[in-house]
Formats: structure tokens, C-alpha cells, sequence
């Protein structure tokens, strides 16, 4: 069986509890220590979400647990959603709820590293539904992998300035390049840069002109100066 979608009738932020009811039939227990937790988040920060109530019956299809704790607040008043649900549609909205709920996991290693964050900012800090033996645990967990991404961004910062002064380097040592030394580098050529080369190489090619000759003049074009091997000079040969 399969619902369609209902459209919600109200939305009240501030309707008052008096006109709505828990469920007697409601397949979620909630102990205590949830009830506890409940109260806690409201008290930290404030109801973000409604309670759902079936309109026909002003029963609470979602939210029992936080009517109870608004309850125990001394609370007049909270968000309030109706649906229009027949009973077996609030049945199915119920149990869904509940059920869709209990199937997420926890990203353990990204809630430790957010816990222990927030240990930093916070001396007595709690999390509702957490006590202080679990915090702790999540907190000194937390703490390490910190530790170690923090180990590897220093590595990483030291890594990038190693390269950064490997390019400064090499960047200043291409203002003179002797030709028996030229393929020995490489050139890194902007667009531009790049074009002017392929132009140039076009329009003398077939001249007959040596190759040392044309990388001479190509290079000065784009601000470099290669200086020739004197053994490799003949002594007719005419460099710019």
C-alpha cells in the first residue's frame, strides 16, 4: 500500500499544546534519559522543527517525545504542523518516522574532530543525549586526528615551500641558458608566449638558417637570452 502526499492544513508557530494530545498508540517509548535530552536541546536551541498533528483528531503523529519535554518547561505554546492524514495514513507516517530515524550512522571519525572542536571553545560544554564518559571519549579521539591533520599541513606547507623556492630557482636561472645545456630545461609558456614561437618558426621555416640561430632570436622574442656553446659556433655563424 502507498500514500499520496498531504498537503499540510496549518502551520502554527505558536499553537497552543493545550489543544493537542499525545498518542496512546505511539510505537516509540521514550525513557528518562531521552526525555532529559529533549529538554536540553530545547533548552539550548529552541524547537527547530514542528510537532506533526493528524488535524481530524489533534493527535500527534510526530513529536510526542518533544511535547513532553515542552511540557516539563512549563512551555504554553509551540510549532505546530497539521495534516490532513486519514488513520492509516498517520499510522504509516508514525512508524515511518520513527523507523527513518534509527537508519542513519554516525561518521565516527568526523564526530570525533567535531566534539573535540567544540571541547576547545567550551570548557563545561554537553551535547543532549550525550554524558560526560562518551564526550570525553569522542574528545580525546577527536584530539589525536586533529593532531594529525594538523601534522599534515605543516608537511604540506613545508612541501609547498620547497617547491615554491625549487621554482624560484629555476625560474631565475632561465634570464641566460647556454645551448648545450637546452634541453636540459623546461620552459613553462603562457598562451601568448606560446604563439609567438609557433609564428615565428612558421614563417622562417625552410630558410635554412641554423636551428641555434632561430631559438636565439625565438627566444629574445619572449624576454630569455641563450647564450651558444662556443664549440658549437662556426665562425660564420651570427647570433642577435
Amino acid at each position: 500500500m502507498s500514500f499520496k502526499p498531504q498537503k499540510t492544513i496549518n502551520d502554527d508557530k505558536q499553537h497552543s499544546l493545550d489543544k493537542i494530545k499525545t498518542d496512546p498508540k505511539n510505537p516509540k517509548t521514550h525513557d528518562a534519559r531521552n526525555i532529559q535530552a529533549i529538554t536540553k536541546s530545547l533548552i539550548n536551541f529552541g524547537q527547530h522543527r514542528p510537532i506533526v498533528v493528524q488535524k481530524s483528531t489533534n493527535i500527534i503523529i510526530v513529536g510526542n517525545g518533544m511535547y513532553q519535554a515542552m511540557r516539563n518547561l512549563g512551555w504554553s505554546h509551540a510549532w505546530v504542523v497539521f495534516v490532513d492524514d486519514d488513520n492509516a495514513q498517520a499510522i504509516a507516517r508514525k512508524i515511518a518516522d520513527n523507523k527513518t530515524s534509527e537508519l542513519g550512522s554516525w561518521d565516527t571519525p568526523v564526530l570525533e574532530e567535531l566534539v573535540a572542536e567544540l571541547s576547545v571553545n567550551l570548557e563545561d560544554f554537553e551535547i543532549p543525549g550525550f554524558d560526560k564518559d562518551e564526550l570525553l571519549e569522542l574528545v580525546e579521539a577527536g584530539t589525536e586526528s586533529l593532531r594529525g591533520i594538523d601534522s599534515m599541513v605543516v608537511d604540506a606547507e613545508a612541501e609547498l615551500d620547497n617547491y615554491s623556492q625549487s621554482m624560484e630557482k629555476e625560474e631565475n636561472g632561465l634570464d641566460e641558458i647556454r645551448f648545450d645545456k637546452f634541453n636540459e630545461f623546461k620552459l613553462v609558456l603562457t598562451k601568448e608566449e606560446q604563439s609567438i614561437i609557433e609564428q615565428f618558426f612558421k614563417e622562417h621555416k625552410g630558410t635554412g638558417r641554423p636551428e641555434k640561430y632561430l631559438i636565439a632570436i625565438a627566444a629574445e622574442s619572449i624576454g630569455l637570452k641563450y647564450v651558444p656553446n662556443e664549440d658549437e659556433l662556426a665562425d660564420n655563424d651570427e647570433l642577435p
